[in-house]
């Protein structure tokens, strides 16, 4: 803890009457809040254990903030038992009490600091690993109806019980006639309008001195209201208006002599709980996170907060400190406001819990009512952003699986809210996804077409009868929905082309992944089509998800499977080519200058100005960023055009050019040509065609007539491909 000194003690030199006076005013806060949640907690038959219970809460808060002096990139942060975790640690509370398997009252306090160190535990344990796992991004995912369903049912809670603390009994149909009474109408009557006070003039000002002279004027007023009533402290408290003297005692775990002799069958029920108190923790982080990012105008690192906050909530555990905190979104913005530059109003803020523990006897002087007024207030912020403001945020069907969340709360309970919400949750992420295209672009081979740079004659065929050639570019992961409606499209697009298509590719290279559910539909399908004398390939599919798609690959031939999408074009491209009359693999120049040229034949071809070159095995023509001065036409053999980029890559087979379109740029050389084999070359360079333009104008226009040509149509080829692969 050496290191926690020496922070302090820096930051009280850089600016500390600054630090001091925001520690104190969050500090404040921070104290009536955990005090309310203490009394939110442990009521009615838990309200003997009320000291040690608050105790607990103050020394989490203490413990919490006293290691976010250590905190990096966020000053300003405080740490607190979060609301939405204590509201439901309160409706566990609540339910351990009420149990009929409870047989020795005397253990129920005993049994619930188990409860709380187990929880506490769990949640830190849990939030660490979520951090070192590097999960914590895939919190975010979570839908957003699904979150305002949970706060909206546990800002319900917090008015709810806001009022029960107020009144000092549960609302309920059993205690409807002592709810009429005066006594209990005036109770309800100052906690609600203290918690409207709050909300309209405190939560809504981004003045910091509101909210607490306002609790301090509450508390003040409560009691000269006492004096004029000329009720003592003693009555005032025995009349439900005012805390009795409390004597906080920190309790540690290791000193409680009775943990054997607990029915741990008793708390069974709520350990199965627990999960979800991870759950909202995690989510709370990760909300509060959120904010803090729209104060701070940058992205915070989720994973090393989820990490610091398990860690925090582990060590606070010897220290007495039983209630799971996290940051506070809502507290570090407004201790910023109050002027915290440095951690040193954490620690501020820290002292003063300890300093409440040892003054436990001025509870008394604290008003129930005002404090309840706390709670409604939180109950008022929550319902107000996640259920009237809402419904101009979300759309009507997401608003309404937030209003549902919500009624299930009410009705039902809050720990029914949560599971309604985790079942809406995946429900709508299965509909959600089952709504999202699986299908990521759809062409023919007459328009995407392989890295073989072929002779004009191929070109064109492939152009003309590329359209039998359908490729099917599936994303995502893939499950029985998807993949259904995956080949109801295709199946759709069979009956719908004009062409009678004979081969449809699939390509997964965008797939990540996918179930045993898909083979079957795609085998189902692939026996579909080959009844219709239609092949099925399929390319890149990855080795991760090889295996839940073995029965479909099995009944493919391995001719027909392939590692990427250019090696299946090429044996699509090289299987249409074989219906046709093809070109010799070596054609003299000579003889392919004129045709490419369409020259007529009374025109001389002067092949002088053109260079021959012969290439080994291996051996480079040009490399890439040299100076495209020079075309080259590939009389024999074949090229490699090595590229960075694996679509950039190119094979130029015999009678096809080479390094035309940076030569008509004036750029440098995107690839580097490599010959495979022995190559025969021609090349024709810049002072060359400047004599063949005065020489033999015909042929100089012929041949850029040609080479605009060739460079539109590689354009286009150029831009379906790339519209292909970034669709």
């Amino acid at each position: 803890m050496a290191w926690v000194g020496q922070r302090l003690i820096a930051d009280l030199k850089s600016a500390p009457l600054r630090n001091i006076l925001a520690g104190l005013v969050s500090g404040l806060l921070l104290l009536g809040e955990n005090i309310s949640a203490g009394l939110l907690i442990y009521s009615n038959v838990l309200s003997p254990y009320l000291a040690s219970g608050l105790a607990a809460l103050l020394i989490s808060t203490a413990c919490l903030n006293f290691f976010a002096v250590n905190r990096r990139g966020l000053p300003y942060g405080l740490a607190t038992p979060d609301s939405r975790i204590y509201s439901l640690l309160a409706v566990i509370a609540a339910a351990i009490s009420q149990s009929e398997a409870l047989a020795d009252t005397r253990m129920l306090g005993v049994t619930l600091l188990i409860y709380w160190v187990v929880a506490t535990a769990c949640i830190g344990v849990a939030l660490w690993l979520m951090g070192r796992c590097g999960i914590g991004e895939w919190l975010r995912y979570i839908p957003y109806p699904v979150v305002g369903g949970f706060l909206a049912a546990t800002g319900w809670l917090l008015l709810t019980g806001g009022l029960n603390v107020a009144l000092g009994f549960k609302i309920s149909g059993a205690t409807l006639e002592r709810l009429w009474s005066v006594d209990s109408a005036a109770k309800i009557l100052v906690a609600v309008v203290f918690g409207l006070l709050l909300w309209q003039l405190g939560t809504r000002s981004k003045r910091v001195w509101i909210t607490p002279v306002l609790l301090l004027a509450g508390l003040v007023g409560a009691q000269l209201v006492r004096v004029g009533l000329g009720y003592s402290l003693a009555e005032a408290a025995q009349f439900g208006w005012f805390l009795p003297p409390l004597a906080p005692r920190i309790v540690f775990f290791w000193d409680w002599p009775r943990i054997p002799s607990i029915d741990w069958a008793l708390l069974l029920p709520q350990i199965a709980l627990i999960p979800v108190l991870i759950l909202l923790a995690a989510i709370s982080l990760t909300l509060n996170l959120s904010s803090l990012e729209n104060v701070e105008k940058r992205e915070l690192d989720l994973n090393q907060e989820l990490q610091r906050t398990g860690l925090a909530n582990l060590i606070m555990l010897p220290f007495g400190g039983f209630s799971p905190g996290l940051l506070s979104g809502s507290r570090s913005t407004l201790n910023r406001l109050a002027g915290a530059s440095t951690p040193l109003a954490a620690g501020v803020a820290a002292v003063l819990m300890l300093i409440a523990i040892a003054l436990g006897d001025l509870a008394s002087w604290l008003c129930k009512p005002i404090l309840a007024g706390l709670l409604v207030n939180i109950g008022l912020v929550y319902i107000d952003r996640w259920v009237f403001r809402s419904i101009r945020l979300l759309p009507q069907r997401e608003y309404w699986v937030t209003i549902a969340i919500l009624g299930i709360s009410i009705v039902g309970g809050f720990l029914e809210a949560i599971t309604a919400g985790i079942v809406f949750s995946s429900l709508t992420f299965v509909v959600s996804y089952c709504r999202a295209p699986a299908i990521r672009s759809m062409a023919t081979g007459a328009y995407l077409h392989s890295n073989i740079e072929r002779v004009e004659t191929q070109q064109s065929i492939l152009r003309r009868r590329g359209a039998v050639l359908q490729v099917v570019s599936l994303q995502g992961y893939l499950f029985f929905g998807t993949a259904r409606r995956i080949v109801s499209t295709v199946r759709d697009r069979l009956q719908q082309s004009k062409v009678s298509i004979n081969l449809v590719l699939l390509d997964y290279q965008a797939v990540t992944g996918a179930d045993s559910s898909t083979a079957e539909v795609f085998s189902r399908f692939a026996v579909e089509l080959q009844a219709q004398s239609i092949q099925l390939w399929v390319a890149a599919i990855a080795s991760d998800y090889q295996k839940p798609l073995r029965p479909f690959l099995q009944l493919l031939p391995e001719h027909q499977q392939f590692p990427d999408l250019n090696t299946a074009l090429q044996a699509a491209e090289a299987k249409l080519l074989d219906q046709y009359a093809r070109r010799p693999k070596s054609l003299p120049f000579a003889l392919l200058l004129p045709e490419l040229l369409a020259l007529p034949d009374d025109c001389d071809v002067p092949l002088q100005f053109w260079q021959r070159s012969q290439l080994k095995d291996g051996e480079v023509l040009y490399q890439q960023g040299d100076r495209a001065d020079t075309i080259y036409w590939l009389e024999r053999g074949e090229l490699h055009l090595q590229a960075t980029e694996a679509w950039d890559a190119r094979q130029v087979l015999a009678g096809s050019p080479c390094g035309e379109l940076a030569f008509l740029r004036g750029d440098t050389q995107p690839q580097t040509a490599i010959a495979v084999g022995r190559c025969m070359v021609y090349g024709l360079n810049r002072a060359a065609l400047t004599e063949l333009e005065a020489s033999y104008p015909t042929v100089a226009i012929a041949l850029y007539r040609w080479l605009l040509h060739r460079q539109s149509e590689q354009l286009q080829d150029q831009q379906l491909r790339q519209h292909y692969l970034q669709a």
